[in-house]
């Protein structure tokens, strides 16, 4: 293989078998060491059985800001989760319950869980992002005893994602900081059918964050397929990396890269950008 400038950049996402049950079937899990020392780790896995998830634990809480996402894999219709979850927030182990594609917002130090997947009409997906190079988590035992609240004190934290419709995609939702509590992150979930260049028109752009653009399929049976052919371009030589399984591009800050293209689309295939500032700010370069 030829040696690259910014091969390193472009990752292939690691695939490991999950424990099954209410727990993933297969996952993926990349932390900081993995993305040139971001203060981020994420992860991402396929899931499609009921019941508690960490039956051996109770909440847990992380000194770190973190959000969790529940989208479904139906490529026809991106508002349909396909499982009815229910979620304790809070030391008081206050419960939520949801069943459409849902953010949830936890602030660093806020206790949460159990988690429990109470019906599934078809796998979903479910991942977390965390602002933190590693996975730090205290565990409680699962006897912890529950305050009582009002029943909305947290509701606040769990958020629709809103579907739109931009030119570079087929659907996508678009959050910011000040939906998530003033996290230094702003993130993309969105789904492609169609190949294409995305920018049109634009040449590459730079952020002064780091940023991470994750590829992946919607094969309900199979995390390892994407389902796509894509062409990235990264630094100012405009180097092209193509890749045509799930993959990860880590862009550091000040980094040119794109334009980016889909060759080739056999199946609708999902993609979530993860940037670490409160807005999205780029500046567009020839």
């Amino acid at each position: 293989m030829a040696k690259t400038k910014y091969g390193h950049l472009v990752k292939t996402l690691p695939i490991q078998k999950g424990t099954g049950g209410a727990n993933a079937e297969e996952l993926i899990w990349m932390i900081g060491k993995d993305l040139e020392g971001f203060n981020l780790h994420f992860a991402l896995g396929r899931y499609q059985g009921t019941g508690v998830w960490h039956p051996w634990a109770g909440p847990h809480v992380h000194p770190d800001n973190e959000c969790l996402l529940c989208f479904g894999h139906d490529t026809d219709d991106p508002g349909y989760l396909g499982a009815e979850l229910e979620l304790a927030l809070g030391k008081e182990q206050e419960k939520h319950t949801f069943n459409t594609p849902s953010l949830v917002v936890l602030p660093a130090g806020l206790p949460h869980c159990p988690l429990v997947t109470k019906k599934v009409d078809k796998t979903f997906a479910h991942g977390h992002v965390i602002l933190g190079p590693d996975n730090e988590v205290d565990w409680w035992p699962t006897d912890s005893k529950p305050t009582p609240t009002s029943g909305s004190e947290y509701s606040h934290l769990i958020k629709p994602l809103k579907v739109q419709k931009p030119p570079m995609a087929e659907e996508l939702a678009w959050i910011t900081s000040d939906q998530l509590e003033g996290f230094p992150l702003n993130l993309v979930v969105g789904l492609c059918a169609e190949p294409g260049r995305w920018y049109q028109g634009k040449g590459a752009q730079v952020h002064p964050y780091d940023a991470c653009l994750i590829f992946f399929g919607h094969d309900t049976e199979h995390l390892g397929h994407l389902g796509a052919e894509i062409e990235v371009a990264m630094g100012e030589e405009k180097e092209k990396h193509t890749f045509n399984v799930p993959t990860v591009v880590i862009v550091p800050k000040g980094l040119p890269y794109l334009p980016l293209e889909v060759k080739k689309v056999n199946k609708p295939f999902g993609f979530i950008i993860y940037n670490l500032g409160p807005k999205h700010e780029a500046r567009w370069i020839d």
